[in-house]
């Protein structure tokens, strides 16, 4: 989970994410995941590529290009030598979400093109700190193009969708379906990097019975991460609130993964 909150400390979870800028300390980044490390999790770091408030802003529409120059080298070896001496899994995403355009992430720039290099460029930079137990999570949302910027097979270890439902549509398989079916060829295991449900508590408990009873028929999904807080950002004007994807433990019908 990624666990805002603070709803799931004591929980038996197999994967706690994270959500720093990769402008933020390192220092405080690595004492995020070992934290979660004591907790026997996976530390999950979706590293966002955020430039706010920081001597590289005003840079967003040049964000992709940069990167794959190397301008962000600090920044992304900042990050990932933290993480150097770690003899368990990291899982890091970056670039998240890619395909989308109306979330305006600076790194959504509706350009495969710009996007690949890089993200290879990230993945490159961060292997160079020596640590083999990192593993890269090429996550788009799974939406119609994100099969467009598939960075090719060396660069991705899992692959990452969104499973955000907010129509509180109760049938899991066929809200997964379209996402898994335009992935799933590229033979990588998927993870549903931020899985959540608006509604009643009543209304959530039957969205994840009912993906509990279909998980069994997607056989390259390998986790799944509830997205445990209301999201930062309204991004669909019709709701005319920030979603609110927040849950307890009563709710949620299994622990772990």
């Amino acid at each position: 989970a990624f666990d805002y909150n603070k709803d799931f400390t004591k929980s038996s979870l197999d994967i706690e994410q994270i959500y720093p800028a990769w402008t933020d300390d390192p220092k405080k980044i690595k004492e995020e995941v070992d934290t979660i490390i004591a907790k026997k999790r996976i530390p999950f770091v979706t590293l966002e590529a955020w430039l706010k408030d920081s001597k590289w802003e005003g840079r967003e529409k040049s964000l992709l290009t940069d990167t794959s120059s190397g301008y962000y080298d600090p920044l992304i070896k900042g990050v990932c030598s933290q993480f150097a001496n770690y003899h368990q899994e990291i899982w890091i995403r970056w670039g998240h979400e890619m395909e989308l355009t109306a979330y305006a992430y600076p790194w959504q720039q509706n350009d495969p093109g710009k996007f690949i290099p890089a993200y290879r460029h990230v993945v490159a930079v961060c292997k160079s700190s020596g640590n083999q137990h990192m593993k890269f999570i090429w996550a788009p949302a799974g939406d119609k193009g994100a099969e467009f910027y598939w960075p090719g097979d060396e660069y991705v270890d899992y692959i990452g969708v969104t499973g955000l439902n907010i129509a509180n549509n109760h049938h899991f398989k066929y809200f997964l379906q379209e996402k898994y079916d335009r992935l799933s060829g590229f033979n990588r295991k998927i993870i549903i990097c931020e899985f959540g449900v608006i509604g009643s508590p009543e209304e959530k408990k039957a969205w994840f019975a009912d993906a509990l009873q279909n998980f069994s028929k997607f056989p390259l999904l390998a986790g799944v991460v509830y997205f445990n807080a209301v999201n930062p950002v309204l991004w669909d004007p019709e709701l005319q609130v920030k979603p609110n994807w927040s849950v307890t433990p009563d709710i949620v019908p299994v622990s772990g993964k």
